[in-house]
């Protein structure tokens, strides 16, 4: 009997097409990026005309190791503000970019469009339409600060109040845009009240260190708090301890005192309460606190060549 090539290679040439069209079918529309979230703060505002200044963290998880970048954006009427980041990108990485945009008339519900695309044109877009603003946080925010203790990094915050908050993540980065979960703490659930919360790093990187508060609530909706940045030098300028006090404060100043050192306690609406001097030779003080009310402080230092310097502390509820 004789064979049919051309039957043959017709089948092969079928089987090939229906492996391709069943491969797009599985392919095209991946979701390779999801979970886009963004935080925003105002940074600037003008009068004439008014507008404002938005800073917008903007973040996607991956789920694809192979890409190769990642393009963010936003925008509104005619502006737009654009950035990419590059890989390597590790499956479960949390990628955040920042970007700016002005919004005429400072209106935060006006209209914005906020697109994440991965560098696989078959995958799909990571998009938001829609205000700026979603209504109040879970958590309100009194005070987010990080310092150096040691070889270590301190970071601390004040919640003003929490509504169903079920826990926090700390978030490190070593460039402000890649984010990794360092550890988790329990919120307070439902709190009118102003809460203090610390964490000390063990094992932060030489140099620049950025920090965020992720919150996420019992349904499992999720926001973040503003990034800041810590520095890991061999040596603090000032330091302040407890921040979280009782009844004393304790100041330690790492530079040499040659002068004496005004140090100056302000409340929470900005009215200076109390003054000190740390003496000439001298490096620490001692404040007192019984006589003060629970809530928020500040400290105030003038330093020769550094200026004014300010640290947050708070007072418990007795």
């Amino acid at each position: 009997m004789k064979k049919n090539n051309n039957l043959s290679k017709r089948l092969h040439v079928s089987f090939f097409l229906c492996f391709l069209f069943m491969f797009s079918l599985n392919t095209i529309n991946a979701q390779c990026i999801s979970g886009l979230t963004y935080d925003y703060e105002e940074i600037s505002r003008t009068s004439i005309p008014l507008q404002c200044t938005y800073s917008i963290d903007i973040c996607v998880f991956v789920n694809d190791m192979t890409l190769t970048d990642l393009s963010f954006s936003i925008s509104t009427g005619s502006r737009t503000s654009s950035a990419i980041v590059v890989a390597p990108f590790s499956v479960g990485q949390q990628v955040c970019q920042n970007l700016e945009i002005i919004i005429a008339n400072c209106d935060e519900g006006a209209f914005v469009n906020i697109d994440v695309e991965a560098s696989n044109p078959l995958c799909t877009i990571e998009n938001y339409d829609g205000g700026l603003d979603l209504g109040p946080l879970a958590v309100e925010f009194a005070h987010l600060q990080g310092y150096q203790s040691k070889n270590e990094i301190m970071i601390e915050w004040i919640t003003e109040s929490e509504s169903d908050n079920d826990y926090f993540e700390i978030e490190h980065s070593k460039d402000g845009r890649v984010f990794t979960t360092v550890e988790k703490i329990d919120g307070s659930g439902n709190s009118s009240g102003a809460t203090a919360y610390n964490y000390m790093h063990r094992f932060p990187n030489n140099g620049m260190n950025y920090y965020r508060i992720k919150m996420v609530e019992f349904d499992g909706s999720i926001a973040h708090s503003n990034m800041i940045s810590v520095k890991l030098e061999s040596k603090g300028i000032v330091n302040i301890f407890p921040t979280n006090v009782d009844s004393e404060l304790n100041v330690k100043i790492f530079n040499s005192i040659t002068q004496n050192i005004p140090v100056h306690i302000y409340n929470s609406i900005g009215n200076r309460i109390a003054s000190y001097s740390i003496e000439a030779g001298d490096n620490s003080l001692q404040i007192p606190t019984s006589n003060l009310t629970s809530g928020v402080y500040y400290v105030k230092i003038k330093l020769q060549g550094e200026g004014v310097i300010t640290k947050t502390f708070f007072k418990k509820t007795l």
